[in-house]
């Protein structure tokens, strides 16, 4: 189902590397993900989360703190797959946290994990085996029109008209989104003024695909650590915009309950007009 990143067409697997009729050929690596994103200048060398983000990602979640959201996801996935093999992705799926627990609930369908770190899906393809493993952007994703049965974004950016290409018949999309107290204990030790920031999904995806439903978690956790509260800090953006003296304060604190409040929208994609 993967498309060669320079000419678009179909790449087969021979052996360790796959190539498309145009000899463009792409090696896996070691740890066993598939590299297809090409360099541009400007972009930086090493896009996405950098190595600090993915250990604290890796570190955090497997604490297990955001079970929930990755449960009622499975839920999900489980309903609307009823039991057939599909072929799914995850997009901007880091580190594969979430992406292993889908592999867990249907291990009979063929699970992608997409990410354009490249420390972390590495840090995935070490971990998580029987999942392809691909670094690619968003902007440009690497699979056959019409070949996905779902897509999932979590977290990440989200690019209506790439997932209405690669999605299905009738495929659908699942997006993941913060709500408006999401970790708002921290943002409120980050900043003196807090900003809600939320984004309409909804009217975003309304041109390529029907809204289903919106499914909302929303549940409070305690960390008991600083280990634990930094590890939360440095794998959100916040890590980028938040001033020196702000993070000395989040430094000296070692418990801090927060609240877990995020968005789970189900769309089908639209009959083309």
């Amino acid at each position: 189902m993967f498309i060669c990143p320079i000419c678009n067409q179909k790449i087969d697997k021979i052996d360790k590397s796959y190539k498309c009729k145009n000899n463009h050929t792409f090696d896996m690596a070691k740890s066993g993900y598939l590299n297809l994103l090409i360099s541009n200048k400007k972009r930086s060398k090493t896009p996405g989360d950098d190595k600090e983000m993915v250990i604290a990602r890796r570190n955090f979640l497997n604490t297990d703190i955001y079970e929930e959201i990755s449960k009622s996801v499975n839920e999900i996935i489980l309903k609307l797959t009823n039991n057939k093999k599909m072929k799914i992705i995850d997009i901007g799926c880091g580190e594969g946290y979430y992406t292993s627990k889908i592999k867990e609930k249907i291990p009979n369908s063929e699970i992608c994990g997409i990410d354009i770190s490249k420390e972390a899906i590495n840090l995935a393809a070490k971990t998580y085996k029987n999942i392809n493993w691909v670094v690619a952007s968003a902007l440009n994703l690497p699979f056959l029109d019409n070949s996905i049965d779902i897509s999932l974004v979590m977290f990440s950016r989200f690019i209506p008209e790439e997932n209405f290409r690669l999605l299905s018949k009738n495929g659908y999309l699942i997006v993941v989104s913060t709500d408006d107290m999401h970790l708002i204990e921290l943002k409120k030790v980050l900043y003196d003024k807090v900003k809600i920031e939320s984004v309409d999904i909804v009217d975003e995806a309304k041109d390529y695909f029907i809204h289903k439903e919106t499914k909302k978690v929303n549940y409070n956790k305690k960390l008991t650590s600083n280990q634990e509260i930094m590890n939360l800090f440095n794998m959100t953006p916040y890590k980028w915009k938040t001033k020196k003296e702000a993070v000395k304060r989040l430094e000296k604190i070692n418990e801090l309950e927060i609240t877990i409040d995020v968005k789970i929208d189900i769309f089908q994609k639209m009959e083309k007009k």
